[in-house]
């Protein structure tokens, strides 16, 4: 193993065996021609590829069976043979159960031989007419090719082809519906309100206050010397902001107003929360990138409070910092860091978290943290997700926050060094599975 300029891990070719797999685990480019030759079925290890980008030689894959679906160089992007070197660059030949090959990142393919890339003798090989198009392009030509295979692209990937026409039409057609509907609202409404009032839009008689017309005046009334800019509950949340040394917001917005309206993400701006002749003015001073989704955003907070006179109101400020942590919409983290480290920050009693969404998670895994560092009293993990919804929040995780809890206790587990040895190669296999999850969600986010 040798490391390049960049610092890329550098490994030799070879024939791949158990042997070889333990040699190359975490390679990220191979000199030398790789060798897939004569297996009856997979060697375990196998996922030992999977970080290998670039091959400076040949990629052979002959005389096997029971190969099944081949993804285990998924980051490959480049084969080149080098120079003085006549040889085909991919060869995959004679492979009686190799159903499909995934290597969806290859960009480059280069030889001096004049049959760059040879696929045949592959009995159940199936493929796309698009990945097809694709190797015909690497290799400079069809010409410089030689590939058999079974088509299996489907009307589908047909239609995802032309997906701009597909665009086009399905806009046009939501166009057609909402015109539709809207037009059907409109003489909906007009005929409803041609019962009920004139022409020109007043009540036809007899006129009566109803209940709900009394109800609207007695609230213009109650609410007529309040400013238009108070709002009770965002105040009630502001408070509780100021009141608690540790405050802690998720969002799945990229600033935190999501979470409370109008506080201020650009530097030097300001804003102010009145309720009562009480206000409290955040003006953002600094913002701290703590890890890729959390920011720390601090704030001079003036709060002026009430007064019979405006000489007697007294001002005070001090410096406020609210940690915010991003999830977007349908997204599993790939990292579990993060919310483990927001778990470590709370404190009995002066923390606050405040969420539009996923709080029932943070629960969780704080409720975890306290029973095994505070505590440090044995819990399983059914009887922590038991107390959760009957004495916390009393929300039932989806399937998506279930998983991501998982992920996070598995990581800790590991981090802290308290796998058995027996269950660290089922650690290894859920947290591989955990990750191609969290990939296809975020390649798929619909």
């Amino acid at each position: 193993i040798k490391y390049g300029r960049n610092l890329e891990t550098i490994c030799s070719g070879g024939v791949v065996d158990e042997e070889y797999l333990a040699t190359v685990e975490g390679c990220q480019t191979i000199n030398g021609d790789l060798h897939i030759d004569g297996w009856e079925k997979p060697p375990s290890h196998l996922d030992n590829l999977q970080t290998v980008t670039r091959i400076n030689g040949s990629l052979h894959i002959r005389n096997t069976t029971g190969l099944g679906v081949f993804d285990y160089l998924g980051a490959l992007k480049e084969v080149t043979v080098p120079k003085g070197k006549n040889t085909t660059a991919i060869e995959i030949v004679n492979n009686r159960g190799l159903t499909e090959i995934q290597i969806p990142f290859l960009e480059r393919v280069s030889s001096e031989n004049f049959m760059r890339i040879v696929i045949t003798d592959n009995p159940a090989l199936g493929m796309k007419e698009s990945m097809a198009q694709k190797l015909y392009y690497l290799a400079d030509g069809k010409h410089h090719t030689r590939i058999y295979y079974k088509d299996k692209t489907t009307f589908w990937d047909d239609l995802m082809d032309n997906k701009l026409y597909l665009v086009i039409f399905i806009m046009l057609c939501l166009i057609m519906i909402m015109i539709l509907l809207i037009s059907t609202l409109l003489i909906v409404r007009t005929v409803k309100r041609r019962q009920v009032e004139t022409k020109e839009g007043f009540p036809k008689p007899p006129w009566k206050l109803q209940k709900q017309s009394k109800d609207i005046i007695v609230g213009w009334v109650k609410n007529g010397r309040i400013p238009s800019s108070d709002n009770f509950l965002v105040f009630e949340r502001v408070k509780s902001v100021m009141n608690n040394d540790v405050v802690i917001m998720i969002g799945n917005e990229k600033h935190p107003c999501c979470v409370l309206p109008d506080i201020p993400y650009e530097l030097k701006k300001e804003h102010t929360y009145k309720y009562k002749g009480t206000a409290h003015t955040f003006k953002l001073i600094k913002i701290k990138q703590m890890a890729p989704c959390t920011h720390e955003f601090s704030y001079l907070v003036t709060t002026t409070a009430k007064g019979t006179k405006k000489a007697s109101k007294k001002q005070e400020k001090k410096i406020k910092e609210i940690v915010y942590y991003r999830w977007d919409n349908r997204i599993m983290p790939l990292e579990y860091d993060e919310i483990l480290q927001l778990a470590m920050m709370y404190k009995p009693e002066r923390t606050i978290c405040i969420s539009n969404r996923r709080k029932e998670v943070f629960s969780l895994i704080h409720m975890f943290h306290t029973y095994c560092c505070i505590l440090k009293e044995e819990i399983t993990v059914s009887d922590v997700l038991q107390l959760h919804t009957e004495k916390c929040n009393g929300s039932i995780l989806d399937r998506n926050e279930l998983v991501f809890v998982m992920a996070v206790i598995m990581e800790w587990a590991y981090q802290s060094r308290s796998l058995p040895d027996d269950l660290k190669k089922k650690h290894m296999d859920w947290c591989h599975s955990y990750a191609i999850m969290a990939k296809f969600m975020r390649n798929n986010p619909n």
